[in-house]
C-alpha cells in the first residue's frame, strides 16, 4: 500500500494515502446490512425496508464514518511497521472521497525527546526542621482542647465561650433573605476572621436570645462589604481545660504513665513528620533541579490532550462540572511539569540502566505485607496482580530510583530552617 508521512512541525508528523474504492463500497453494503435490521422506514416493519432504500436514507452518512474508521485503521497498521513513538491519538484532518476512492490526511504527534545535558551535581536545599519546646506546647495545648469538659453558661456569653447558633441573612430594614439562612453554626467569640466583631455584639447573650449583629468585610476589590444577620442562639458553652499533669498523660493512653512520656512521644511522633516532611520537598527540589538543568520541549498539542484528560477525571463526579477553561488556566503549569518531568524520566531510565527489576517489585510486596498486620504476601500480591495497580506499583518503584539516582549525585546542602521555616532559602 502506498502512503506517504512527512513532518509537518516539530513533533507533529502528517500521513496521507488512498482507500481503495471496492474496500469501502463492501464496508459500506456491510454496515448497511447492519443498520437494515435496526431501523424502521415508514411503510415497512422495523428491519424489513428494502437495502435500496436503506441505502437511499443513510447511505452517505454510512460512508463518511465507513471512511474514517478505515482511515484509522489503516493508519495504525502502517505506523506498526514504522519507528516513530507515537503519543495520543490520530487525528483525521481531512478526507476526500470520489469514485475513485478516499483520499485521507491524518496527523499524529510524537513523544518529545529529552537530551540528557546535566544530571550529576545538582545543587539542591534539604530545610531540616527540629522540634521546639513551642512545637509540643502547641500539641499539648490541642490534647487539652480535645479532652476539655464542656459546661454549659448560663449568666451570659464572654470572651472565649463557644456559641452554637442559627444565622438569618436580613436586609437592612431587617427582612429575611429567602435561601441565606445558616443553622448549627458553632464558633468561638474572639477566635477567626470575624470573631472580634462577632464577640463584641454577642458578649452577654445566653441561650435563647436574639441579637441583631452586622459583620464588615472586604470584598474582591477591595472594598468594605456589610452584611446583616438575625442570630438566635441556641447555647452557650464553656470549655474547661484540664491540668497539665501525669492524669493528664494516663487519659491520653495507657502507655503514658507519666507527662514526661507523653511529651517524649509527642517530639519523637513530630520529629518523624518533619523528616518525611523534609525528605518530601528535597524530592520536589531535585524534581525542578533536574528539569531545569535538562528542559524538554513539550509540544502545545500533548499539554492539551493531557489537561483534557485531567479535565474529565477531575470533574466526572462534580456537579455541577466546573468551567474548563478556568481549570486548565490553573492546571497547565502542573500538566506541563508533569509531562516535562515524565519524558525525562524515561531518557535518565534508558541511558542509566535504572529499570525496575521482578525482584525489586517482589522486595516491595514484601515490605507492605511486613509492614501491614494480619496481611500475607500472598494477598498483596493478589491485589497486584491486577494489571492496573501493578502499573502504578512499578511506575512509583520506577520514580522511586531515579530520584535516589539523582539523589545519590547531587550536591546536597543541609539547612536548619527551625526558626525561619518560612524564609526562601536557596542553594549554595
Amino acid at each position: 500500500m502506498d502512503y506517504r508521512i512527512e513532518e509537518k512541525e516539530p513533533f507533529v508528523y502528517r500521513l496521507e494515502f488512498d482507500i481503495p474504492p471496492d474496500e469501502i463500497a463492501a464496508k459500506v453494503e456491510e454496515e448497511l446490512r447492519e443498520l437494515r435490521k435496526r431501523v424502521t422506514i415508514p411503510g415497512f416493519r422495523k428491519g424489513k425496508a428494502p437495502l435500496e432504500m436503506v441505502k437511499i436514507r443513510y447511505g452517505k452518512d454510512v460512508e463518511k464514518d465507513v471512511v474514517e474508521n478505515l482511515a484509522k485503521e489503516k493508519a495504525r497498521a502502517i505506523l506498526a511497521g514504522e519507528d516513530y513513538k507515537i503519543w495520543g491519538p490520530l487525528y483525521l484532518v481531512s478526507k476526500e472521497i470520489t469514485p475513485e476512492g478516499a483520499h485521507v490526511v491524518l496527523e499524529f504527534d510524537v513523544e518529545p525527546q529529552a537530551e540528557i545535558k546535566k544530571l550529576e551535581g545538582l545543587k539542591v536545599v534539604k530545610e531540616i526542621r527540629r522540634v521546639t519546646d513551642e512545637d509540643v506546647e502547641r500539641v499539648l495545648e490541642s490534647l487539652r482542647k480535645d479532652q476539655a469538659m464542656i459546661k454549659k453558661v448560663e449568666d451570659g456569653a464572654k470572651e472565649g465561650h463557644y456559641v452554637l447558633a442559627d444565622f438569618q441573612e436580613v436586609d437592612v430594614a431587617g427582612t429575611p433573605i429567602i435561601g441565606r439562612k445558616f443553622k448549627d453554626r458553632y464558633f468561638r467569640l474572639g477566635e477567626g476572621d470575624l470573631g472580634e466583631q462577632l464577640q463584641e455584639q454577642l458578649l452577654g447573650v445566653t441561650a435563647g436570645d436574639e441579637r441583631k449583629v452586622k459583620i464588615s468585610y472586604p470584598d474582591q476589590q477591595g472594598k468594605t462589604k456589610e452584611e446583616y444577620y438575625s442570630v438566635q442562639v441556641r447555647e452557650v458553652q464553656e470549655h474547661i481545660l484540664p491540668e497539665l499533669d501525669d492524669e493528664f498523660a494516663r487519659a491520653i493512653g495507657e502507655e503514658f504513665k507519666t507527662l514526661e512520656d507523653l511529651k517524649k512521644r509527642i517530639r519523637e511522633d513530630l520529629q518523624a513528620r518533619y523528616d518525611h516532611e523534609a525528605e518530601e520537598r528535597l524530592r520536589e527540589a531535585i524534581i525542578e533541579e533536574a528539569i531545569k538543568n535538562n528542559p524538554v520541549e513539550i509540544p502545545p498539542r500533548i499539554v492539551e490532550t493531557y489537561i483534557a484528560n485531567a479535565y474529565e477525571d477531575y470533574s466526572k463526579d462534580r456537579q455541577p462540572k466546573p468551567d474548563f477553561a478556568e481549570f486548565a488556566q490553573q492546571f497547565r503549569p502542573v500538566a506541563l511539569r508533569h509531562l516535562q518531568w515524565f519524558f525525562l524520566m524515561e531518557k535518565i531510565i534508558k541511558e542509566k540502566g535504572l529499570e525496575v527489576t521482578d525482584e525489586e517489585v517482589e522486595k516491595e510486596i514484601e515490605r507492605q505485607a511486613a509492614e501491614t498486620k494480619g496481611v500475607s504476601p500472598e494477598r498483596v500480591r493478589e491485589y497486584y496482580r491486577r494489571p492496573q495497580e501493578l502499573k502504578r506499583l512499578k511506575e512509583r518503584l520506577q520514580e522511586e530510583k531515579v530520584i535516589e539516582y539523582l539523589l545519590k549525585n547531587a550536591k546536597i546542602t543541609e539547612v536548619d530552617v527551625t526558626q525561619k521555616d518560612k524564609e526562601l532559602i536557596q542553594p549554595a
